[in-house]
């Protein structure tokens, strides 16, 4: 190998070869549909006041411009788009020509996190994929489909449940992925009931999957002598409740009563002249009730509502199972008020927890993926910091945040890099804040060279670090029949020259080491010439003369 600089000049085979590419990416955009992160070259003649502007479409699939303001063009045609703006201006000036052009597509992956053996993006093939051929590009669940929970993240809407089990058991339709969504599967938490009032063991009742009433009284649910077993209370999910006679259950095991408890989140013995009192409360119990005591008065027994206390999710239950209306909110405000209802023929009062989602996720070029809490706001640097910071191969400048609310942003980071306090806003970030819902996804950095010339398949190729000229072109599928491997070359960038590092290719292939000891680079291009001594000076001198078209449509 040798190494020598080059000037500028042409060279028709590589101009040939940028001219179909150049037809083809054509051909292509104009029946691609934009998306948000696309970016539109626009330039108008006949309105000497309008500059020509690249535009990025902004995550709500608008654009902004000069004298036509908003414009949606998500889902339209670049040709569509020119027309628009067309139609816009002629409202201004007498005759404009208006030309819209593709510069640089948006990243057309799907990301799948969490409970996947290899998390992160997936590359769409085409327009999209489904939910269980995204899981299996990612390597696959890492457990039992019914010990995971899926939430979808898609642009413009809110995230919304997938049920794995059903998706890819065929029992539902498969969910559709496109391009910029995110599936983020989690550990399902286990089945739980809290066992209240008068049982053998209060506290919470871890149970196995399809448990009936009879496993809960064997794990501890089983009344007390003071416990009312005849009137024990069972709360799902809902706030429904069932009155249960467990006492009829403990003497007879095939009764009717014995039922299953999907979907049930309490199981309540009351006693037998007494209102137990549980969930959100400083001091849950036991409490007496006379002839006047209302819901106020009981609350403030058990020493008044905790923090997480969500106070429109207050259950009241009578004596024979009832669920009694009430507005809590207004009677602990206004005791005074009709809503401070009275409470003696009350057997429980549950305060019901706020289960609002208080974190966000933190995923991807992570030291340590997780969910991180949030109670109102948090700023970024600090969820990637408690994330354990971006990962070696992360890509700073590219960190997409996918809002709770379905809006999204992608979000330069490299500011962070580097810093003595991660956690201290830098000033690119500071801005930027996180609220309970939202997910933060940073992607992998990859770096490519551009392979052309005599070889299986053309164009801009990921690589590893340490790989090979070999290596990269064994991947794009290998010489093909007219390749002069004796003669190919790495253009190598150095400032403000370029190199040309001659490979002799046969000679590595019939054993030679030398090319191990020059592993490729990020931005070289690996060119392989279809016949001996290729004009080096012509290639090189037109590639740096195309350089705009080598970085914006190649790569």
């Amino acid at each position: 190998m040798g190494t020598r600089p080059v000037s500028w000049a042409l060279f028709p085979a590589i101009a040939a070869l940028a001219l179909a590419c150049a037809c083809c990416l054509a051909a292509e955009n104009a029946a691609y549909v934009i998306g948000p992160g696309d970016v539109l070259d626009v330039r108008i003649a006949g309105a000497p006041d309008l500059p020509s502007v690249s535009i990025t479409v902004r995550p709500d699939g608008a654009i902004s411009f000069p004298h036509v303001g908003e414009v949606r063009v998500g889902g339209k045609t670049v040709r569509q788009v020119g027309e628009m703006l067309t139609e816009a201006l002629l409202k201004r000036y007498r005759q404009v020509d208006v030309a819209v052009n593709l510069t640089q597509f948006r990243a057309r992956n799907v990301f799948v996190l969490g409970q996947v053996k290899t998390p992160g993006a997936v590359p769409l093939e085409g327009e999209s994929v489904n939910v269980t051929q995204a899981i299996l590009a990612a390597g696959g669940l890492t457990a039992e489909i019914g010990d995971l929970d899926a939430r979808l993240y898609r642009p413009g809407q809110a995230p919304a449940s997938v049920d794995l089990g059903k998706v890819m058991g065929g029992a539902a339709g498969d969910t559709t992925l496109a391009a910029g969504d995110a599936l983020l599967i989690e550990a399902r938490k286990p089945h739980e009931i809290t066992l209240l009032g008068e049982v053998q063991k209060p506290g919470v009742c871890p149970l196995p999957r399809d448990a009936r009433l009879d496993t809960l009284l064997a794990l501890g649910g089983t009344p007390t002598p003071t416990g009312d077993g005849r009137r024990a209370i069972l709360v799902r999910d809902d706030g429904q409740t069932t009155v249960v006679d467990v006492t009829h259950l403990l003497a007879n095991p095939d009764s009717p009563a014995n039922v299953p408890l999907t979907g049930i989140r309490l199981f309540v013995v009351p006693p037998k002249a007494e209102i137990v009192v549980g969930g959100e409360v400083r001091t849950p119990g036991t409490y007496p009730a006379g002839s006047q005591s209302r819901l106020f008065d009981i609350l403030t027994a058990a020493g008044g509502l905790t923090e997480k206390a969500d106070r429109q999710k207050v259950t009241v239950v009578n004596r024979d199972g009832a669920l009694v209306p009430v507005d809590a909110e207004q009677a602990l405000a206004h005791p005074e008020s009709a809503a401070n209802i009275p409470v003696a023929d009350v057997s429980l009062i549950m305060v019901g927890e706020d289960t609002r989602r208080y974190e966000v996720g933190v995923f991807g070029e992570v030291g340590d993926p997780q969910n991180v809490p949030v109670k109102e706001t948090l700023p970024l640097a600090a969820a990637l910091a408690q994330a354990g910071g971006l990962a070696e191969k992360a890509d700073a400048r590219r960190v997409q945040v996918l809002r709770g609310d379905g809006t999204q942003e992608t979000v330069d980071v490299t500011a962070l890099l580097g810093r003595r306090d991660p956690t201290a806003p830098a000033p690119d970030v500071a801005g930027v804040l996180l609220r309970p819902g939202d997910l933060v996804i940073v992607n992998r950095r990859y770096a490519e060279v551009l392979l052309l010339g005599a070889v299986a398949k053309q164009g801009a190729l990921d690589y590893e670090e340490g790989d090979t000229v070999i290596e990269v072109i064994a991947r794009a599928g290998g010489f093909s029949e007219k390749a002069a491997k004796q003669h190919a070359a790495i253009l190598r960038r150095d400032g403000d020259k370029v190199q040309v590092i001659e490979a002799d290719l046969r000679a590595a292939l019939a054993g030679s080491e030398v090319l191990l000891q020059h592993p490729v680079q990020d931005g070289d291009i690996i060119y392989v010439p279809d016949r001996p001594k290729p004009a080096w000076k012509n290639i090189v001198q037109f590639l740096l003369g195309i350089g705009s078209f080598y970085r914006i449509v190649l790569r």
